[in-house]
């Protein structure tokens, strides 16, 4: 709600669809990131011959979520008169805004009519369908994918090298760290919060959580490639332990003795 752009109702509403969409985007990248890594070991000429063509499969499907996630958020949490009246008290209660001036997103699953039938929202509930979709099929992805890798890893024998095994092993212990960790921080979250007033339960301080594990997710992600890729470690603390050979090295030859030179000539 402090955001600059909260009284531009147009350009405010579409930036906070591309956010939403960046969310698909996130988890679709990670499943993108696993299948390679199934290819490359797995099926390594696939790889080699057929190059291009497996990166397009692998990376368009990305761009596809994102856009589809878009468009799911664009239209079914879109800013509705009904929706302003239905959170005109409690916008004015927690935040001091009013529901008609400043731009947000809300998800409306159904409505009660004048007798009291309850109408459900059509694009609001393709809304949770698309969640669920994109959330389990890119975790079913990731799972076959890691679990392959796994296994040829495990049965390779004497077809890989040991540096390629451990490259390959570091690579996968990375990937699923890094998929673990949005897990908790951004799907659960976000899948309770969208699934929860389904159920007629107060999400109350979860939307908050929601997103203050949104904004702190992208600046831990990075530190896991840090620690558990090797070459990662080395560079960023190599800069202590070349001071500390050098200047070991410098103190012993400062008092080495110096060896006869061997053009000296030794008279009895």
């Amino acid at each position: 709600m402090e955001s600059p752009l909260k009284y531009n109702s147009v350009l405010g509403y579409h930036i906070t669809c591309l956010y939403c969409g960046s969310f698909a985007l996130v988890i679709s990248l990670l499943a993108a990131q696993f299948s390679y890594r199934y290819v490359a070991v797995c099926r390594p000429n696939q790889l080699a011959h057929y190059e291009f063509s497996v990166l397009c499969c692998i990376f368009v499907p990305c761009l596809v979520c994102f856009i589809a996630w878009y468009l799911f958020v664009f239209y079914g949490m879109s800013n509705s008169i009904e929706k302003q009246l239905y959170l005109k008290e409690e916008l004015k209660k927690y935040y001091d805004e009013d529901s008609t001036k400043v731009a947000f997103i809300a998800v409306m699953y159904l409505s009660i009519g004048e007798d009291g039938e309850r109408i459900w929202r059509f694009w609001d509930l393709m809304l949770l369908v698309a969640c669920v979709i994109t959330i389990g099929g890119c975790f079913a992805i990731i799972l076959f994918c890691a679990i392959n890798i796994y296994m040829k890893m495990k049965n390779a024998g004497n077809n890989m090298s040991k540096r390629s095994i451990e490259l390959n092993r570091q690579l996968l212990v990375t990937l699923s760290f890094q998929t673990i960790l949005p897990l908790f921080m951004m799907y659960v979250p976000v899948s309770l919060e969208i699934t929860m007033p389904l159920l007629e339960i107060e999400t109350g301080h979860l939307a908050n959580f929601t997103a203050g594990s949104l904004a702190v997710y992208p600046s831990l992600e990075p530190l896991i490639a840090i620690f558990c890729i090797r070459e990662f470690k080395k560079a960023v603390f190599c800069c202590i332990r070349p001071r500390v050979t050098s200047a070991t090295t410098n103190r012993y030859s400062a008092y080495s003795p110096e060896k006869p030179k061997s053009n000296s000539k030794i008279h009895f």
